[in-house]
């Protein structure tokens, strides 16, 4: 008796268009989690994360990095809840919901 499992990585078809996919690892979080992002070209990056309510909590604009760039950002000093991690990579952007407990 022979078993066979398959995985498949999905990569959705805007990623692939726009050259860049983002990863924010663990979610959820206690406070400290990786931010990686994947390109197909080097490119300025900035990120952002805010609160529900629209309030920037966290920043930073970057210089171009190359195709793979992963940053550990810590929010232990915020409150629980629920944060959206916001990366720009030139005109594209793409936002990512993090839950800290």
């Amino acid at each position: 008796f022979t078993t066979q499992i398959n995985v498949y990585y999905v990569v959705s078809i805007d990623e692939l268009a726009n050259g860049y996919s983002v990863q924010v690892f663990p979610n959820p979080t206690s406070g400290s989690f990786t931010l990686s992002v994947q390109s197909t070209q080097s490119r300025n990056i900035a990120y952002r994360i805010t609160d529900t309510s629209g309030r920037t909590v966290l920043a930073s604009q970057l210089s171009t990095v190359a195709n793979d760039f992963k940053e550990k950002l810590d929010i232990t000093t915020l409150a629980a809840g629920v944060y959206f991690v916001e990366t720009q990579l030139g005109d594209i952007s793409k936002t990512i919901r993090l839950i800290k407990m």
